[in-house]
């Protein structure tokens, strides 16, 4: 039996407020760092706070790398938060030892440009036309991001947000998906996204 939602336990992410907003939307979520327990999860989440080249590192010494790489070749639902969304790409400037999981196309680097850094503050999304459902409620959003670093380009790009440049706000493809903001403090658009997700899951699963 799973939990509709587990959410990585790998040292790194907020913990209580990834569990704390899926809970207040009614969904079983647990938190696990067992590689059998995320394998079987409905919906994977990987969290994200702090830096690249060490969540990267937790990843694969956990065990998690492999079973979001084996989540990905079976078609099931992981949703990467922060800077979980970037360990999905190939690498980036902040991790220079460390390979990316390379499960999309795209380079991690800093944000030259922005007015100032890190970006700490709500911001507009911009979603693409054929972006899954669950993003679709998010256009014209405010969200709230943290971070230094981000992806400039990637044929994956489902979302955009403007900062001294346009950055990658979204990306996936097939059932993986990352988002560089963070939806649990995201108020009720934030919430409105997990939800969606959710249930687009469930309908594609």
């Amino acid at each position: 039996m799973s939990a509709d939602v587990v959410v990585a336990d790998c040292g790194f992410g907020n913990m209580g407020a990834a569990l704390g907003a899926w809970r207040s939307l009614g969904y079983e979520v647990t938190r696990s760092s067992d590689p059998a327990t995320l394998a079987r999860a409905r919906l994977l989440v990987v969290p994200g706070v702090g830096h690249l080249g060490a969540v990267l590192r937790e990843l694969r010494q956990r065990g998690v790398a492999e079973v979001i790489a084996e989540r990905d070749r079976r078609g099931q639902a992981t949703l990467g938060v922060c800077v979980g969304m970037q360990a999905l790409f190939e690498g980036g400037e902040e991790a220079a030892s460390e390979a990316g999981l390379g499960l999309l196309e795209g380079w991690v680097v800093a944000m030259t440009g922005a007015p100032r850094l890190p970006e700490m503050q709500w911001n507009v999304v911009s979603v693409v036309a054929d972006a899954p459902p669950p993003l679709r409620v998010l256009d014209g959003a405010w969200v709230y991001f943290v971070h230094s670093y981000a992806v400039a380009t990637t044929p994956h790009a489902l979302a955009t947000e403007e900062f001294g440049g346009r950055w990658v706000a979204a990306a996936g493809r097939d059932a993986l998906l990352g988002v560089q903001f963070h939806p649990e403090r995201s108020g009720r658009r934030g919430l409105a996204f997990l939800d969606a997700l959710f249930r687009w899951v469930r309908t594609e699963a």
